[in-house]
């Protein structure tokens, strides 16, 4: 390993207790104990590119995923072999059988009874070994590798980090810490509806709702009145759902779906999660949100990806390119002149967002 401060390359020997027996400085993560990739300088190096050297703002949980080493998954698969139990079922159904049989062959031909035994031995024998020996693999719905944990990460970054740099690095900002000093915006342009805590405080901590007029909520309660609604989901069953039961709460309100495409998350090497299979089934993912049926299967199964695994500098372009255009819609909704210039085809309507975050976003 590397030694973050003086630059020697340390044996495992060289490195206990976290010094480096070069320099006698402390470092804080150490990949043979803290898992791959969990080194200072990797981390430094990628916060470096996230946050273009602490120009933008990133939180905890964000960087969890933009410094995953390894983020594998698995599909579905069907069950191969037997299962011990039939195995064992069909076994003893036989050697009894042959056994029954032996024994009749044995009472009704003494002459042949002991070859007949002889062959009913060898029999059971093999199905032993049949029952014993045979492999089963279960039908699996799926399975996910991560590298390691959130929960892990932020205890090595909130720990041994803070110990030995005495804050987390330059541009990271822990979510559940996070307070905005900002003043809330009083007379807000648009609404920004967002479940995620690490979207909601990266977006409050690189300042867009003082610059676009923007206030940034949780849930449907909290929505300032009359505003136009840009609603921002991860790629998954609820978030599929999330802008049209929106619009059936908020009849008449401009509302732009700005999350993250599920689409996009099942074409692309994104990260992929796994949970226990959705609540909302596949037929009303198809029907509601107008999704196919291969990735409304694919939701209802239980798969789903992050939006705070998408790379800020996008997430936060798609943001101002969405709420421009909330709010240009707002604008005309607002105004009878433009409705009818809009109705008749005198306007179009620029789009709002990036490849990964297109328009009619479940799709």
């Amino acid at each position: 390993m590397t030694c973050p401060h003086c630059q020697a390359q340390l044996l495992r020997k060289e490195r206990t207790g976290s010094v480096c027996s070069r320099c006698r400085k402390r470092f804080a993560l150490d990949p043979r104990e803290h898992g791959r990739g969990m080194h200072d300088l990797r981390i430094r190096r990628r916060v470096q590119q996230v946050t273009q050297d602490g120009r933008v703002r990133v939180t905890l949980g964000q960087l969890w995923y933009l410094t995953l080493t390894d983020s594998l998954y698995w599909g579905p698969s069907d069950a191969k072999g037997t299962p011990p139990r039939t195995r064992w079922l069909i076994t003893g159904s036989l050697a009894a059988a042959l056994t029954v049989a032996a024994v009749v062959a044995a009472v009704s031909t003494p002459v042949s009874g002991k070859p007949v035994a002889y062959a009913t031995g060898v029999a059971c024998l093999l199905l032993l070994g049949w029952a014993a020996g045979g492999k089963y693999r279960p039908a699996s719905r799926g399975k996910v590798s991560l590298s390691s944990s959130y929960v892990r990460f932020r205890e090595l970054m909130c720990g041994p980090w803070k110990q030995v740099y005495g804050e987390l690095p330059t541009g990271i900002v822990d979510e559940r810490a996070f307070t905005d000093s900002a003043l809330p915006v009083a007379k807000p342009n648009a609404a920004l509806l967002c479940p995620d805590q690490a979207v909601r405080v990266f977006l409050a901590a690189n300042g867009l709702p003082q610059r676009l007029r923007l206030a940034v909520v949780e849930g449907l309660g909290e929505l300032p009145r009359k505003v136009p609604v840009v609603v921002l989901h991860d790629a998954s069953a609820e978030g599929a759902l999330l802008a049209s039961d929106i619009r059936e709460a908020l009849p008449g309100r401009v509302i732009v779906d700005a999350g993250f495409s599920v689409g996009v998350a099942h074409a692309t090497h994104t990260v992929r999660l796994l949970n226990l299979p959705s609540r909302i089934s596949s037929e009303r993912l198809r029907t509601a949100a107008g999704l196919p049926a291969a990735l409304a299967d694919w939701l209802a199964d239980g798969w789903w990806s992050p939006l705070a695994a998408v790379p800020p500098a996008r997430l936060e372009s798609v943001v101002i390119r969405a709420v421009e255009q909330a709010v240009e819609r707002g604008r005309i909704a607002a105004d009878p002149q433009h409705r009818r210039a809009a109705a008749i085809g005198f306007l179009t309507w620029p789009q709002a967002t990036s490849s990964a975050f297109e328009e009619g976003r479940t799709t």
